[in-house]
């Protein structure tokens, strides 16, 4: 099986992040994903200064109306 097969039927998203450094930002936003079988994190990758946080969250989903939950999710995460 090689890497195209396992992502050929995905839709992928990608969110730049930013918000106030403060514990268990990364950790709320990633619980804020959906963990089942139609969605996928691809990359989670964050900095922090210790006043401000900045990263990139990918998202792959098989279905394009997940996005919508997903989002919905997201936006309810505190950044500030």
């Amino acid at each position: 099986m090689n890497l195209a097969s396992l992502t050929i039927n995905w839709h992928q998203i990608s969110y730049r992040v930013s918000g106030f450094d403060r514990l268990n930002l990364v950790s709320d936003i990633a619980n804020a994903i959906p963990q089942d079988d139609a969605c996928q994190i691809a990359r989670l990758d964050f900095e922090a200064d210790g006043v401000q946080a900045r990263g990139w969250l990918i998202i792959r989903v098989r279905q394009q109306q997940g996005f919508t939950t997903i989002q919905d999710r997201l936006r309810a995460v505190r950044v500030s």
